[in-house]
């Protein structure tokens, strides 16, 4: 007889183990690998969730490596993973975009933190996070237009 988990399986799913650098996330990217050396703790702020009314620290790091850097949102335990001035792999990241269409690199709930293979640099000129994003979408046609339906 086999006995059930009731224990609840996480989001992320494995993903390829392939390396991508900054310069390659684009708005909607999942399952990513990622190895970046964090700079800096922009800020930690305390808030309070609308959906299980406790209280959760939120903090956001800018992150990079030798092609670029971004911002990374951490959550709770997540945050004390994270030391200033050391390099991480991160494995089940996605890509999302704020409401300025800035490129943000937030965790899967089965995303792990791990030390990385390697060393890595830090390039601040690439800052995906201070660039705006314009993408149509597949709704848009290749102009920029909605796809001609017809009169209705």
């Amino acid at each position: 007889m086999v006995e059930e988990s009731t224990e609840r399986k996480p989001a992320f799913k494995g993903g390829t183990g392939v390396v991508t650098p900054i310069e390659a996330l684009k708005h909607q990217t999942e399952q990513l690998t990622v190895t970046v050396f964090v700079k800096e703790k922009v800020r930690e702020q305390s808030i309070q969730s609308r959906w299980d009314r406790k209280r959760h620290r939120v903090s956001i790091f800018l992150v990079g490596d030798p092609t670029g850097c971004i911002r990374l949102t951490l959550w709770d335990e997540e945050i004390d993973l994270v030391e200033v001035g050391t390099s991480i792999t991160i494995e089940g990241a996605f890509v999302r975009r704020t409401s300025r269409r800035q490129r943000i690199l937030n965790l899967h709930k089965g995303a792990r933190i791990v030390p990385p293979s390697h060393a890595v640099q830090f390039n601040a000129t690439n800052n995906l996070s201070e660039k705006a994003t314009v993408d149509f979408g597949p709704w848009f046609g290749t102009w920029g237009f909605p796809p001609y339906q017809g009169w209705w």
